[in-house]
């Protein structure tokens, strides 16, 4: 699945992946910027309107989601968790939407943070690790990198 419509276009897509141990649902995720189309692109949007509208595009396709099939969701959130200088609505949307569904691994103190690219899951997360987006001598992204471990309760990983 691929979104094509409002601020989820071409910013939300799933699949079902095969694993070992059973199927697993990839979600992922760019979910846009605050000022996403306030004075770029169309320029008809508001500030945090294309990510709220994205947000409610994610929460309703996760209502349809198979709860017997582990999910994982990750990318660009586009907010620090906890909450830094986002609205708190905005803040509380996000955390309504993934935060309710699924553990947000990545969220809190972590090495290279706070983060705004985020894992999240219905799985446990065995080990994380990130890295900074740049060296002393280049500046490979405005982001930060990281990548978790994932497992089922008491299973092989994933």
């Amino acid at each position: 699945y691929r979104a094509t419509t409002g601020g989820a276009t071409g910013r939300v897509a799933t699949a079902i992946a095969t694993t070992p141990e059973g199927p697993i649902r990839l979600v992922a995720v760019c979910i846009p910027w605050s000022s996403a189309h306030v004075s770029t692109g169309r320029k008809d949007a508001t500030s945090w309107s294309e990510h709220l509208d994205c947000l409610d595009h994610l929460d309703s396709l996760a209502a349809g989601f198979d709860p017997a099939i582990p999910t994982v969701v990750a990318g660009d959130f586009n907010q620090r968790l906890p909450r830094a200088r986002q609205p708190k609505a905005v803040a509380g949307r996000l955390v309504d939407v993934i935060g309710a569904r699924w553990t947000i691994h990545t969220a809190g103190d972590v090495e290279h943070g706070p983060l705004i690219d985020h894992i999240a899951s219905d799985l446990v997360c065995t080990g994380l690790n990130t890295w900074p987006g740049r060296t002393d001598e280049v500046r490979l992204s405005d982001h930060s990198g990281v990548v978790c471990r994932l497992g089922r309760p008491n299973a092989h990983r994933v």
